[in-house]
């Protein structure tokens, strides 16, 4: 249960991290133009237990082409006591290329809380230096890391290829297409791999579900290694036709079963409605 948040946060960001432009949309304005203002409400569960934890995201346009991701998500009811209420908190910043046609990741905080425990990692990234700095803050000590970014490289995290993707940085998304996303190598070789489903067997699976409506476009998330007890790390997003995240699922997480989410709340709101930036 210990890890019952991080899989939240994590499917929120398999949610996010899919979205791609198989449908026409609008690509006139500049990638941060395009999401200011964006705004993600989720809840997920596991067995019989519907609704377990949930989680918020807000995408805020910090000016000067620079951004900021902020997401918490907390475990509620019996998970929430059984975990001490843990709350995951997140937060990214970045910044633009390509005459502000992608995202690039300049620091990432995240910050798990289980009672009065706190770990906390920091990620910076460096491109003048070409290398990323890692720093994790856990029971009174203080572990480093450095990581060299190859020249010509950008590497991504789960939020700004969420951005990336929606806005077409990659290629086109479709289904049938594949999609390999660099990131940050720790263990493996930084990478992960983004699989759009053909329409048949995205029919196949839609009709054998209850709940059908919005689901109009099924990815799967492949990590390189296992995730979060899941031993192939496979998590399976579901899209309508305007690319908003309808629903989500982590596939055979130990002691879990399937972790299953859904998007509540899916909105642009403008920065007089914005909540204020933590």
């Amino acid at each position: 249960m210990n890890h019952f948040l991080k899989t939240l946060f994590f499917l929120l960001t398999a949610i996010l991290i899919a979205a791609g432009d198989s449908f026409p949309q609008e690509r006139k304005k500049q990638i941060g133009e395009r999401f200011g203002g964006e705004d993600v409400q989720y809840e997920a569960g596991f067995w019989v237990f519907p609704v377990v934890g949930a989680g918020t995201a807000h995408f805020y346009d910090l000016g000067n082409d620079q951004f900021l991701l902020t997401h918490e998500g907390q475990a509620q009811g019996l998970a929430g006591w059984l975990s001490r209420h843990r709350k995951e908190i997140h937060r990214a910043w970045m910044g633009t290329i390509d005459q502000g046609s992608r995202l690039i990741p300049l620091r990432l905080e995240e910050e798990s809380v289980i009672g009065d425990w706190v770990r906390k990692k920091t990620t910076l990234y460096d491109y003048s230096a070409r290398k990323v700095f890692m720093e994790t803050k856990k029971d009174g000590e203080l572990s480093r890391e450095t990581v060299e970014i190859p020249p010509g490289v950008y590497f991504d995290n789960p939020l700004t290829a969420y951005y990336n993707f929606r806005y077409g940085v990659y290629g086109k998304v479709a289904p049938g297409r594949e999609f390999i996303i660099r990131t940050v190598p720790r263990k493996g070789q930084g990478i992960f791999r983004v699989a759009v489903a053909l329409e048949k067997e995205a029919a196949r699976i839609r009709e054998e579900n209850p709940e059908k409506k919005g689901k109009d476009l099924l990815v799967r998330i492949l990590l390189e290694q296992e995730f979060l007890g899941s031993p192939k790390g496979e998590i399976e997003v579901w899209f309508d036709q305007e690319l908003n995240p309808v629903s989500g699922m982590i596939r055979k997480v130990r002691y879990l079963g399937d972790i299953q989410g859904r998007i509540t709340q899916f909105a642009y709101r403008t920065a007089a409605q914005a909540p204020r930036i933590p």
